[in-house]
């Protein structure tokens, strides 16, 4: 039944793979299709998607102010796991509007309480001008699979990180292979990152 757990984790599911295509409108529709008060942690999760859709879309649906609070009792009550996994979306929504150094500093802040998902943690370290500490975060991660998805930024941020270390060549060569990940796996949104990336390469180098 469409009100049952097992279909909600499947929209879920199919919202996910949607979102990480470039397909923000399928994406949306599931997120909103799916019942609240089912289970907790899905109703987090659900937070978290509309939080990523308001980054990708340029919207604001309140999900910001609602995860903030659902953080806040994660830390509160020790739930180690749900705050590893959404304490990166006040960070990232912090950068996006304008609070570039504190979103970054929040987000090193999650990553020392909760040492997981650190593949969001770059965009902070590039943000600050950390690039060392970048590098090693980066090939720290380099055998760790958080997904696909997780692999193909990775890609676009080894692509910036190799150019602002002085080696342009090199940045153009991962962000061909970039492109070869991204068409692969259909991420499309990381497709116009690195795209975006390798224009800026061709602009340096004349």
């Amino acid at each position: 039944p469409a009100s049952s757990q097992a279909a909600g984790s499947a929209a879920y599911g199919r919202e996910y793979a949607a979102w990480v295509q470039g397909r923000f409108d399928e994406a949306q529709a599931l997120v909103d299709c799916i019942p609240r008060g089912i289970n907790p942690r899905l109703d987090a999760s659900l937070e978290l998607s509309q939080l990523q859709l308001d980054m990708a879309q340029g919207s604001d649906s309140g999900a910001a102010a609602r995860l903030d609070a659902l953080i806040d009792h994660a830390r509160r009550r020790g739930f180690t796991s749900s705050f590893a996994q959404l304490g990166w979306g006040a960070g990232c929504w912090r950068m996006l509007h304008g609070d570039v150094t504190a979103g970054a500093e929040e987000l090193l802040a999650w990553h020392a309480e909760a040492p997981a998902w650190g593949t969001f943690v770059l965009f902070a370290l590039l943000t600050l001008g950390r690039f060392g500490e970048a590098r090693a975060e980066l090939e720290a991660e380099r055998d760790t699979f958080w997904g696909a998805e997780a692999g193909a930024i990775r890609a676009t941020v080894e692509t910036v990180l190799t150019r602002l270390e002085g080696d342009p060549a090199a940045a153009e060569q991962l962000g061909h292979a970039a492109l070869v990940t991204h068409h692969r796996g259909r991420f499309r949104p990381q497709l116009v990152h690195t795209l975006e990336a390798l224009s800026g390469l061709a602009a340096v180098q004349g």
